[in-house]
């Protein structure tokens, strides 16, 4: 029997995906590995990973991906988005030392079955307890300005 990955065991153990959408999400996701960002970019605040994400994507740097992190000596999974160069490597625009987390992302099609499950176990908040929602360009965080590509 394989090993699971520690965000979907981390995610089993939280209780709060139903089975069926821990399901999908094993089922349809994949295992990233946390890179550096490339030299010049800039990290972007904790609650900022979709802009981030996006302007990592639109810098040409990766492809968005919507997932779960588990940040390392954590056992709580949270919803996150980081910018992929090769499908393998996750280029965290907020996470510090992302070579120490685990991240399990879905592809672009699948991104909005990720928004449902993650607005009914985990309320739509970030890591840094902020609501938001995950989807392209749907940044609902009270306060801050909308995000432009420079």
């Amino acid at each position: 029997m394989s090993r699971e990955h520690p965000v979907i065991r981390a995610l089993r153990e939280t209780t709060r995906i139903r089975p069926a959408d821990l399901d999908f999400i094993a089922k349809y996701g994949r295992s990233y590995t946390g890179a550096a960002l490339p030299p010049g970019v800039r990290r972007w605040p904790l609650g900022e990973c979709v802009p981030g994400a996006e302007g990592l994507e639109a810098r040409g740097l990766g492809r968005f991906i919507t997932g779960f992190v588990l940040r390392a000596g954590t056992r709580r999974p949270i919803p996150h988005s980081w910018a992929s160069p090769d499908g393998f490597r996750a280029l965290d625009p907020t996470l510090v030392d992302a070579k120490s987390h685990a991240y399990w992302g879905l592809a672009d099609r699948r991104r909005g079955r990720v928004n449902d499950i993650v607005a009914r176990a985990f309320k739509g908040t970030t890591s840094a307890g902020l609501p938001v929602d995950l989807m392209r360009g749907g940044l609902k965080i009270p306060g801050l300005r909308p995000f432009r590509v420079m």
